[in-house]
């Protein structure tokens, strides 16, 4: 049976984890780490050196701009995931996978600039906040809810699985399709032609 290290800064909470995973069957063990900490990290090489084979890495550590300014945005969902990467990358072998989840900000902030118009803004004067909220954003998708954990964990299991050995260097979209909705809201975006919104629940397949 594999073995699951969930790692979280948090003790008590990784602790909590990896018990109730236990206790379904599961071979989990806690570890506590900081991936922003090279020390920390060094210590998480250490164990997965000793548990056995690398066989999937899933980082799903971050944070949003609601949550933090962008220096540490940039510290724990960027520099963070290089950080890991590099101190796990000596221990993989072949067919050892790694997933990274990553925030939507900054496809929200590229969809904003691109519909926006070119303009000085003098020094000491802030922007009028004009990009749609993640709640206008969700009531705009065909769905119109949030990603619920195991749907965002199906696709995780997945893309970790052998059946997705041919899926390398990516980025998969697992939005409800908000980054869509974004785009199609930008100012001065013509809606003519525009196919009509289809009903919750149907899915859109492009190949």
């Amino acid at each position: 049976m594999d073995t699951l290290l969930l790692v979280d800064r948090d003790e008590a909470s990784v602790t909590a984890a990896a018990r109730e995973l236990a206790g379904s069957g599961a071979a989990a063990e806690p570890f506590v780490a900081d991936v922003t900490d090279r020390e920390s990290l060094a210590g998480l090489t250490g164990q997965v050196r000793e548990a056995g084979t690398l066989r999937a890495v899933a980082r799903d550590a971050g944070i949003s701009p609601t949550m933090a300014d962008w220096r540490r945005v940039l510290a724990v969902d960027l520099v963070g995931t290089a950080l890991l990467c590099d101190a796990l990358r000596p221990l993989a072998v072949p067919g050892t996978a790694t997933v990274c989840f990553a925030s939507m900000a900054p496809l929200l902030a590229t969809t904003e600039l691109a519909g926006a118009r070119t303009r000085a803004i003098p020094r000491g004067v802030r922007r009028r906040r004009a990009h749609l909220t993640m709640g206008r954003l969700v009531q705009l998708t065909p769905l119109r809810r949030a990603g619920l954990r195991g749907e965002f964990a199906a696709v995780v299991a997945f893309l970790l699985s052998d059946e997705a050995a041919f899926v390398n260097g990516t980025d998969i979209l697992i939005d409800g399709a908000v980054i869509a909705a974004a785009r199609d809201q930008r100012p001065g975006r013509s809606r003519a032609g525009r196919p009509r919104p289809r009903s919750a629940g149907h899915r859109v397949c492009c190949r």
